[in-house]
This record gives C-alpha cells, sequence and structure tokens, in this order.
C-alpha cells in the first residue's frame, strides 16, 4: 500500500488535480492519465491482450481518450509489482443501465505501445516510502 503517496511524472510535471484522495494529472492536453491498481491476474490478460476492458467505480471523470496507468498490484503480498501499462480508453459506458450498477462504469480499453526510449514520456512514477519503483 501506498502509505505516503508521493506521485510525480519523470519530467516531474504539475499535479493539475485530486480527485477523492486519488490523483489525476492532466499531461497530454485535454487527456488526463489515471493511475489505477490492477491486479495481477487481471494485469496479465491485458497485458497478454486477451483482456480488452476494465469494470471501475465511476469516481473518477472517464472520458474516451484519456489513458489508464495501470500498476500491478499483488492482493496476496498487498504490494506493487513494479509493473504497468498504459491503455487508452476507447469507449465508456456508464452504469445504470444494463445491469451495470449506477456507481461503476466499463471501459474499452486498447494497449498503447511505446518505443522504449518514448515510454519514459509517458510513465507517470509512482514512489512508496521514498522509493521509485
Amino acid at each position: 500500500m501506498v502509505t505516503k503517496t508521493s506521485v510525480k511524472s519523470v519530467e516531474s510535471r504539475e499535479i493539475k488535480q485530486k480527485v477523492r484522495g486519488k490523483v489525476d494529472y492532466e499531461i497530454f492536453g485535454k487527456m488526463t492519465t489515471h493511475v489505477l491498481k490492477t491486479w495481477t491476474g487481471y494485469f496479465e490478460e491485458v497485458s497478454n491482450g486477451s483482456k480488452t476492458f476494465e469494470v471501475r467505480k465511476a469516481d473518477r471523470d472517464f472520458k474516451r481518450g484519456d489513458r489508464l496507468q495501470l500498476m500491478e498490484w499483488n492482493p496476496i503480498d498487498k504490494v506493487y509489482t513494479g509493473r504497468c501499462l498504459i491503455v487508452e480508453i476507447t469507449y465508456y459506458l456508464p452504469g445504470g443501465q444494463f445491469g451495470i450498477e449506477n456507481e461503476y462504469c466499463i471501459l474499452g480499453i486498447k494497449k498503447r505501445t511505446f518505443r522504449e526510449s518514448e515510454f519514459s514520456k509517458h510513465l507517470l512514477i509512482i514512489e512508496e516510502d521514498g522509493k521509485e519503483f
């Protein structure tokens, strides 16, 4: 668990907003990058391309075109593994319809790929107790 939350981007971009204790960043024009914890099994399925959606609480202003930085989380050991993926929201289905509870949403996602030399420009680094991972 991130106890002393210190979040920064590689290029030290400013935090633009803090939403309900969760940090979001406005770093790509009108796009927002949302940093989200993702359990290991689900992370693997997004990574290999078999999972192209996320079911999430609608506690943020998710929009088509926004990016999600999925941080792999080991729920057994309760630690971040250090692996992350960047995906783009391609579709937003709000709750309150089709059996989806009001406070949840379905996000269609597409994995983003970057050249290794460009990846750090898009990655937000989270520090856990003063250590970057």
